[in-house]
């Protein structure tokens, strides 16, 4: 039987739904509501498959998200300026407000963020809750034994950087588990929280560098505990940087732990193909007698651009390993949310769905489950990638390029991760990989406002994705923009709209949203006025037409990324080449736009001049156009000409000169220096190190715009959907404007 669980607003939203049990028999449906600007957090008991009234409150410290129910209260978290506080609700029998929210008081000054919340022995209460800092963050346990809640120091992960919580009981003690980042990998803890006494921390066993993340916990009913990850290796995919992605259980085998089971998950995720906005990757522990279900949710359809619905796969685990073979639990829906922990022999599971592009406002549906029922088994002859070799990272040599003030830095200004809805990735995770695997010197998360196929960017989302930029965000080491995407799409809202998109990225930390989903800025000119003034850069992107509007913030445009070399064009070329003859000032850059899970390594980068790697300087060389695209290599790449370097404005009497010098450890094939959108000198070389110094004899009188391509010895290739080679084989320089009296 299939309900609507939740009701949607003409022009609103829901989001952030969760299902806890709630005694013996009820369930508890918990969700943020936005309708407008206004708010709520929402709730209704599920009983006997009925569904009770919807109860809601009005948030008080900001933005609501991810409210949970746990024994008589609500407790979520409210973003603002990039601060997470947590509140709790109580409520009476009936499930009504029992009083107004207040502050969890020992976390009230704390940065918060997700909590795992459990009744433990005795009835006590037990909440692991996230806490954010500049350079990390940490897990705080607390303890309600009826007193309200209390710090308890027993836990103290080791690591600076512990995210994703999760908790099981146990009939004595309680179990932790969660995600780590420490010696460039992540690994999964667990952890047994006895009622008093320090707890005592494992990392589950990883093989090599592959990463662990995405944890889960349960315990059977025999009392095995059971911890489910994905595990991740990164491989060779013709030339680009993939992913071979398995989910892991393992069981406590005495004093230790033992894989006991590994389904390949690589079907729906590589190579990233078309959009989905379901939690893929995250494994899901259900107890089911002396053992557990392990679910995960796929995409049905890779290879369909629309949105598509997906399936909850499942496979039961024993301490001794799988039984039977992987099934379908739930098919044909999205983004599933299962009831934890389960009560009684049916489970509540929860899907939202978008059949069609622009299907907005969408209500969340219920489904009851039968895990004992018979079910359709998975597909067999799924592919997967877990043949392929690992994937070799370029090292980076230790010397920095510098030339006079400035210093090159290289970094990704266009990435996404699962904030945008229809990508795989979770943000801290794609910060560590482009930073301590890419050896990204600056990035900028630019999250979607909304695409055809996702609702918009919740407000509690923008504020996470800048808590995220400060807390990685390191002057001098490695630095992280507050940035978003304005995604326009041709829609039936808009009728008079068309495919423009553009990264808006912010010089520190403060950062707004002008939406095309509301209304605020339904075109690029909309998007320009609303910033005209602005200290704020709109980087136009893609394929499309050019369509730019105002000379002082849309400065720059990206010539290629790990969609397209746009280059290898003739029509984009010819765009790009009719703008700046018309006058308008366009730096070059590249980026990942990466939806594939490795920022640094998706086929496009910028290389920019700046006096130091802060979010400052980097900014000012953007808007200086000191900057220059490549499609994976990282070169010494040096343009002026008379003297005036990339990105600069010159007038001249005599010959124009250019000059070009490139160093590289990969060879240089060819220098084309263009004028004017044409080729006016070609040198061709076989070395790592070319210079090149010429006067252009047949320079007219009047404006001009010279550039440098370069082409390194390689292979230069299209794959498939948003998959390029890591390394290429172009490096485009930013323009210098030349008047010739």
């Amino acid at each position: 039987m299939t309900r609507q669980l939740t009701p949607v607003p003409t022009d609103g939203y829901v989001y952030d739904l969760s299902l806890a049990s709630a005694g013996e028999a009820p369930a508890v449906a918990a969700w943020v509501q936005r309708d407008g600007r206004t708010e709520q957090v929402c709730w209704r008991v599920i009983r006997n498959d009925e569904l009770g009234d919807v109860r809601s409150l009005r948030p008080v410290a900001g933005h609501a998200t991810s409210p949970r129910h746990i024994a008589g209260r609500l407790i979520w978290c409210e973003m603002a300026d990039g601060k997470g506080t947590l509140l709790e609700a109580r409520l009476d029998d009936d499930l009504q407000p029992a009083g107004g929210p207040a502050a969890v008081a020992p976390l009230a000054d704390a940065n918060c963020g997700r909590v795992a919340l459990a009744a433990g022995p005795s009835d006590a209460l037990c909440m692991l809750a996230e806490t954010w800092q500049p350079g990390g963050a940490t897990l705080r346990l607390l303890r309600d034994d009826g007193d309200g809640w209390r710090i308890d120091e027993a836990l103290d992960p080791p690591t600076d950087f512990a995210v994703r919580p999760r908790l099981a009981r146990d009939h004595d003690a309680m179990w932790a588990t969660w995600d780590q980042y420490s010696d460039g990998k992540y690994r999964t803890a667990v952890a047994r929280l006895r009622p008093h006494g320090a707890a005592d921390v494992e990392l589950l066993p990883a093989p090599g560098e592959q990463w662990e993340c995405l944890s889960d916990i349960a315990i059977a009913a025999d009392g095995g505990v059971f911890v489910a990850r994905c595990r991740e290796r990164l491989v060779d995919y013709e030339g680009a940087a993939g992913h071979h992605s398995e989910l892991v259980v393992a069981a406590r085998d005495g004093d230790g732990w033992r894989d006991v089971a590994a389904i390949d998950i690589d079907f729906a995720l590589n190579p990233w193909l078309a959009a989905y906005w379901g939690f893929r990757r995250f494994p899901i522990l259900i107890p089911h007698g002396d053992g557990v279900w392990l679910a995960w949710e796929e995409k049905i359809n890779l290879r369909s651009m629309g949105p598509g619905p997906g399936r909850l796969c499942g496979q039961f685990i024993a301490a001794a390993g799988p039984q039977g073979r992987p099934v379908v639990l739930v098919d044909y829906r999205c983004m599933f949310i299962v009831q934890r922990p389960p009560a009684g022999p049916r489970l509540h599971v929860a899907t939202k769905t978008q059949w069609d592009g622009f299907e907005f406002h969408l209500p969340y549906e219920l489904h009851s489950l039968d895990l004992a029922a018979e079910k359709l088994p998975r597909p067999d002859f799924l592919p997967g990638q877990a043949a392929l070799p690992s994937f070799d990272v370029r090292p980076r040599g230790t010397d920095r390029a510098e030339m006079g003030d400035y210093k090159l830095f290289f970094g990704d200004p266009h990435v996404h991760s699962h904030l945008s809805c229809d990508v795989a990735g979770e943000p801290d995770e794609l910060y560590h990989f482009a930073r301590d695997v890419a050896g990204m010197d600056f990035v900028a998360f630019t999250e979607n406002d909304a695409t055809r196929f996702t609702e918009p960017l919740t407000p509690a989302d923008w504020e996470h994705s800048r808590r995220l930029a400060e807390t990685f965000n390191q002057p001098g080491r490695f630095t992280a923009f507050v940035a978003w995407e304005y995604t326009l799409h041709a829609n039936p809202k808009f009728p008079t709209s068309y495919d423009s998109h553009r990264s808006v990225v912010f010089p520190g930390f403060d950062g707004r949203i002008v939406s095309w989903t509301d209304g605020a800025a339904p075109t690029t000119p909309d998007l320009a006025e609303a910033f005209r003034g602005e200290r704020v850069l709109l980087h136009h992107h893609h394929a499309y037409g050019i369509d730019l509007t105002d000379h002082d913030l849309e400065r720059n445009t990206e010539l290629a990324s790990g969609w397209m070399n746009r280059m290898r064009y003739p029509d984009a070329v010819e765009q790009i080449h009719a703008v700046l003859a018309g006058g308008h000032r366009l730096g070059f850059f590249a980026a990942g736009d990466v939806h594939e899970r490795n920022p640094g390594l998706a086929g496009g980068l910028a290389g920019v001049w700046a006096e130091s790697n802060t979010r400052e300087a980097i900014f000012e060389a953007f808007r200086a156009r000191r900057i220059f695209a490549t499609t994976g290599l990282r070169p010494d790449l040096r343009f002026d000409v008379s003297g005036e370097f990339m990105g600069g404005e010159v007038t001249v009497t005599a010959d124009p000169v250019v000059r070009v010098a490139v160093r590289c450890d990969v060879p240089v094939q060819r220098v084309d220096v263009i004028r004017d959108g044409q080729v006016i000198h070609t040198a061709c070389a076989d070395n790592t190190a070319v210079e090149l110094e010429r006067a252009d004899t047949d320079c007219p009188p009047g404006e001009h715009y010279y550039y440098a391509h370069v082409v390194f010895a390689g292979e230069t290739r299209a794959l498939l959907g948003n998959v390029q080679p890591a390394c290429g084989a172009d490096a485009w320089t930013s323009c210098v404007w030349v008047r010739r009296n």
